[in-house]
């Protein structure tokens, strides 16, 4: 079933805060580079400056770059200066509302286009079946066309710049229920289950994603070693929990 974009985002968020699922703009992203691209540029600073000063942000007037193959005694204490890629991009926030305070280094996930991906992907991602990649689909002015947060590229930055970042989209309740099953189902064991699993236990289930998105209770009776059925509710977006 497609994702519209009125279920997916919060249409008058409080802009003045910042919470889990918040799509931002603008905060700066320093990925690692691939082995396969070559080898680390180390930098070494030149004039007065020891190396171990500029490790403890004394940087000087300019750096010579090395790279990590001939560069002098590289990677001293295990730690060192290196020449990175930086880019300011959209980001989804990937950690606890209630960690954003009290936290000085906050996850984020980068935002790409949907138009990056190979055309036989996109029916998996607008139906947000790849469990690395959560889909933000197109349909408002400030999300023309459809991106993804890439969940494997997972990074820190300091707080001080999602403070700084303008809110593009805060997603809705359900928007991010789904967002923390993604992470669980990523990360840990998955929450619930869904129309592709078979059912483990003969037991009666609730619809979890019915009670979220509509408040209502559709519930079935399964038999063990069957798929999970589609919800009378939602259809395959079920996400069945046991209930006796």
């Amino acid at each position: 079933m497609p994702i519209a974009p009125a279920t997916w985002y919060d249409p008058s968020p409080d802009k003045s805060q910042r919470y889990q699922g918040d799509v931002l703009e603008r905060v700066p992203v320093v990925l690692m580079p691939p082995k396969g691209d070559g080898p680390w540029i180390l930098l070494r600073p030149a004039g007065s400056v020891t190396f171990e000063r500029a490790l403890q942000g004394d940087l000087p007037s300019n750096f010579r770059p090395h790279p990590e193959t001939s560069a002098p005694s590289p990677w001293p204490n295990d730690q060192d200066l290196v020449l990175a890629h930086g880019k300011r991009s959209k980001v989804v926030v990937v950690s606890q509302t209630c960690d954003l305070d009290n936290r000085k280094w906050i996850q984020v996930a980068p935002v790409f286009p949907a138009s990056l991906l190979h055309p036989s992907k996109l029916t998996s991602l607008r139906e947000n079946e790849i469990n690395y990649m959560f889909y933000l689909p197109a349909g408002t002015p400030e999300i023309p066309d459809d991106l993804f947060a890439d969940l494997s590229l997972i990074t820190a930055v300091h707080k001080s710049y999602l403070r700084q970042a303008s809110l593009v989209k805060r997603m809705t309740p359900l928007a991010t229920f789904h967002f923390q099953k993604k992470l669980a189902s990523l990360h840990g064991r998955p929450f619930g289950f869904n129309v592709r699993d078979r059912v483990p236990q003969a037991a009666e289930f609730i619809c979890f994603n019915c009670f979220i998105a509509s408040a209502t209770i559709q519930r079935v009776t399964a038999t063990t070693g069957n798929d999970f059925p589609l919800c009378p509710g939602c259809a395959d977006r079920a996400l069945w929990l046991k209930f006796s």
